[in-house]
């Protein structure tokens, strides 16, 4: 109970602690937070040596274990996809602005052939090519329409899909 007071006192003294550390107007204060998260002043990561957006593709590091699907992701700005219904998108892009996505697709060759690391006798494997959806403001293609905010399929990952491999059934005649 007393814990709760303590959570519910610096929740209602949080404004008035913040305002005091950052001297000033609320408006001051919105932007120095924004700023603050922005470049990365508020909680540095150890290891934030590289940003990660500096690089179309993100480099894995030595010593981490491979994967049995290998994958590479990358930063792509696409012209188009396809919607959760299928049909066919146009993204909105002009000369100052690209939309950017990061995508995780499976290397080249991986992609419906077998697993690494798995016995080929024991379990039927295959990597197969997994997509995600995100926001993207978007309109249908070669339809004039105002752009929206809708959905878009993206390359998320290369899973390896696992089945038991069929024993032959040995059948017994009985007289």
């Amino acid at each position: 109970m007393h814990v709760l007071k303590v959570v519910w006192l610096l929740l209602a003294a949080a404004p008035c602690l913040i305002r005091g550390l950052m001297g000033g107007k609320p408006t001051n204060i919105r932007n120095k937070i924004l700023q603050a998260i922005l470049l990365d002043q508020r909680y540095p990561l150890p290891e934030a040596t590289v940003d990660k957006r500096a690089f179309s593709v993100i480099h894995k590091k030595p010593g981490i274990a491979d994967e049995c699907c290998p994958s590479i992701t990358e930063s792509v700005s696409l012209r188009g996809g396809l919607s959760r219904d299928r049909r066919l998108l146009e993204l909105y892009r002009d000369h100052k602005t690209q939309q950017r996505f990061y995508q995780t697709r499976c290397l080249a060759g991986v992609a419906n052939k077998p697993c690494r690391f798995l016995n080929p006798s024991d379990v039927i494997s295959r990597c197969v090519q997994q997509h995600t959806y995100m926001y993207a403001i978007v309109k249908d293609y070669k339809i004039d329409e105002p752009y929206r905010l809708d959905y878009i399929r993206v390359k998320s990952g290369c899973a390896c899909v696992v089945n038991p491999r069929s024993k032959g059934v040995n059948l017994v005649t009985v007289r």
